[in-house]
């Protein structure tokens, strides 16, 4: 029983130990610790300005359809006060991705961001805080995230539409589609390219049988001309009563009996020896 309780408690010492190795993030605004606090409130004044400078440019606290067109954007994000920040690398960053995602979000609906909307993430296992607030649009609401290094210098800023399951599974969806047409597109493309092979063959054949010197054609006359001679010969030989003539005049001409002789075969002579 000892044992039992012994194992069971070195189970449970090793699950804590390995819940609290787990949380490698913390939110710094809901921390009690001063330096934490300050950090926090820092990093949520830098956010807050950099939202600002798109959806209220000129500090009013209100949202003018003015103040979201490209200039007055482009003016705010110019200088906003925001330290510490490459405006080559950060703030156009950001700004290209809430004009990438401007049409998927549409105009800003929500009230003027204040810096107690965002909550700091310390991302322990990264090095970085994030800021993190909920933005609504007139399409969806999107999550923007503002990316800190431990040394308070923004490093990244971005807007992440939120999609419902039903928009996701669409999107999903119509990758497929459009994956699977460009598959059976290619696919056709390869079966045409093979088929053509065939009128490429026919074609380098034509062209090489009229490429053939002219010379060529006239080898085919010893052919017929042995074919013919053949099949004389074989006509010659098919006549018994020629075979007999000229085995008897043959015996005749050497003394001796037809019985003796046999004719295997009879060529006709195109020479004239017979005249003299």
């Amino acid at each position: 029983m000892k044992k039992k309780l012994l194992a069971l408690l070195l189970v449970l010492t090793a699950c804590v130990t390995l819940l609290a190795g787990c949380k490698s993030s913390t939110y710094l605004d809901e921390s009690t610790d001063a330096q934490d606090i300050t950090i926090s409130a820092d990093l949520q004044e830098k956010a807050a300005a950099f939202v600002n400078s798109i959806i209220d440019a000129d500090e009013d606290g209100k949202v003018d359809a003015a103040e979201v067109s490209d200039k007055t954007v482009a003016d705010g994000i110019e200088y906003n006060g925001l330290d510490g920040l490459d405006p080559d690398r950060v703030l156009l960053g950001g700004w290209q991705s809430w004009q990438n995602n401007k049409e998927y979000l549409g105009d800003y609906t929500g009230e003027v961001v204040k810096a107690e909307d965002f909550k700091i993430l310390d991302d322990v296992d990264n090095s970085t805080y994030v800021a993190i607030a909920d933005l609504s649009f007139a399409k969806r609401h999107a999550e923007f995230r503002m990316i800190f290094s431990h040394q308070l210098e923004a490093t990244s800023i971005t807007f992440n539409p939120e999609y419902t399951l039903g928009q996701k599974l669409g999107q999903a969806a119509q990758n497929t589609v459009i994956g699977l047409v460009s598959v059976f597109v290619i696919l056709i493309v390869i079966m045409l390219v093979i088929y053509c092979f065939k009128f490429i063959h026919s074609w380098e054949e034509k062209r090489n049988q009229s490429a053939a010197p002219a010379g060529a054609a006239p080898a085919a006359a010893p052919a017929e001309t042995a074919a013919e001679a053949a099949e004389e010969e074989e006509n010659v030989t098919d006549d018994l009563e020629l075979v007999a003539v000229i085995t008897a005049a043959i015996a005749a001409s050497e003394g001796t009996s037809p019985d003796g002789l046999v004719v295997r075969s009879v060529k006709r002579a195109h020479t004239s020896n017979w005249k003299r």
